[in-house]
């Protein structure tokens, strides 16, 4: 799969855990990563926080579990989450350090209906902060939508659509070596997905075809972000094999075509990969993709290149308490634009969580994550790890309390020899404390 997408369904799919990890990212809906494990301590102050915190949470009868209710023949799954979060570098400086604290506001719902041939599912969530630092305020929608149609057994038709109006977090993302940033930037994604597949679920082989729209804007700040609008068709087709009952072998070919404002940066491409989709059980489950992608850019000058691609995603349940997920993603992910032309970059994401429900009421998830955003000098390339924390109490069927704990940080690397080492590093610390309400 390819990582600037965000392909969902059958299709080629992006799935960086973050479902599995707190909301205490660089990113306020994406949780980014770094090239290696980060096996340096947590400061001493920070430490002493997180064990207090994890004693007190262990003398509470928790987990988290959604309920939802009938609506005539479907479920309607709605939810509220309260956080209180403190940083202590709201502003990711590598130098001045100022502390936050502030309130995050999460409704969600989800509607979903199944009629044996035709399965229907719908959700909204939200996600409104307030803090004491003005500059770090946001309000994020997500809006999903999504059919699964089998009019006959060997016709399966699929469809899905996402629109998600986000925010880079200040010193993240276009603004990650911007100094004195007024405001957040706003984003605006949207993805549409549609697939056919050929062959009965359980035959011996499947063909299937698609074609994923996706476009991402930036709505503000247009001194930082103008020309980074873009927009990208990508069909594909595929073709499994049945190996065992739990096997597939899956060859994929997919098609790209990104278009850029700053139309230096366009290109096309296309990928080549083999793999495997392991069916969900119990216990394990998920696909694997490695490959090959040539990508095409429309800047003359600039030599086609080719670059290895994965994209893997599995679940393992040594029992029905424990849970561990494991991703990884590389692929093409933006073209940089800068006094040296036009170059490639890529991005390496490895995420690792192990979720634990330890009673019946108490429950916890740790996760991490690491990202590479590898750039061709003079740009400069990042390493950025988030290491999470989260731990619940069910206090009654339908509420649960917790506390939470990350650490992210990011080394930067300056191959120009423009900046002073560790001026764009960063180090930042979260601590906050949860209620979520199934309504």
């Amino acid at each position: 799969m390819l990582s600037s997408l965000g392909y969902i369904l059958s299709g080629p799919r992006l799935k960086l855990l973050t479902n599995d990890v707190n909301n205490f990212s660089d990113n306020s809906h994406r949780q980014f990563v770094a090239s290696s494990l980060d096996t340096s301590p947590l400061p001493g102050s920070l430490a002493l926080k997180i064990a207090a915190l994890l004693v007190f949470a262990l003398q509470i009868p928790v987990v988290h579990a959604q309920q939802s209710f009938k609506l005539g023949d479907t479920n309607l799954t709605p939810t509220l989450r309260l956080d209180y979060v403190t940083v202590d570098n709201a502003y990711r400086s590598s130098d001045d350090p100022i502390e936050a604290s502030g309130l995050i506001v999460s409704p969600s719902v989800s509607w979903a209906a199944d009629r044996r041939l035709l399965q229907l599912s719908a959700g909204y969530s939200g996600r409104y902060g307030s803090y004491d630092e003005s500059v770090l305020d946001f309000n994020d929608h997500r809006i999903d939508f999504s059919v699964d149609s089998s009019p006959r057994s060997r016709h399966r038709l699929r469809a899905s659509f996402v629109l998600d109006r986000g925010h880079e977090q200040a010193g993240t993302g276009q603004t990650r070596f911007v100094a004195n940033v007024e405001d957040q930037i706003e984003t605006t994604n949207t993805s549409l997905n549609l697939e056919y597949v050929y062959g009965a679920s359980n035959a011996q082989g499947n063909v299937g075809a698609g074609i994923i729209f996706t476009t991402d804007s930036y709505d503000n700040l247009e001194e930082i972000t103008g020309g980074d609008d873009n927009s990208a068709v990508r069909p594909y087709v595929n073709f499994s094999y049945r190996l065992s009952p739990d096997t597939r072998l899956v060859a994929e070919t997919r098609f790209g075509v990104v278009d850029y404002d700053d139309n230096r940066r366009g290109r096309s491409d296309i990928s080549f990969l083999l793999g495997a989709d392991l069916r969900a059980t119990a216990r394990s489950g998920g696909q694997i993709r490695l490959g090959v992608t040539n990508a095409d850019y429309d800047t003359e000058g600039v030599e086609d290149t080719s670059t290895a691609v994965a994209d893997i995603d599995l679940y393992f349940s040594p029992r029905s308490f424990s849970r561990f997920n494991l991703g990884f993603n590389r692929d093409l992910n933006t073209v940089d634009n800068d006094t040296a032309g036009v170059q490639q970059s890529t991005v390496d994401t490895l995420g690792i969580s192990w979720s634990q429900e330890w009673s019946s009421r108490l429950s916890s998830r740790l996760g991490y994550e690491l990202e590479r955003f590898e750039r061709t000098c003079p740009s400069n390339g990042t390493d950025t790890g988030v290491l999470s924390l989260e731990v619940g109490v069910n206090i009654r069927r339908w509420v649960s309390v917790g506390l939470t704990a990350s650490n992210s940080q990011r080394t930067v690397g300056d191959c120009s020899g423009l900046r002073q080492p560790g001026a764009a590093d960063y180090d930042v610390n979260n601590l906050g404390a949860f209620i979520n309400v199934t309504l």
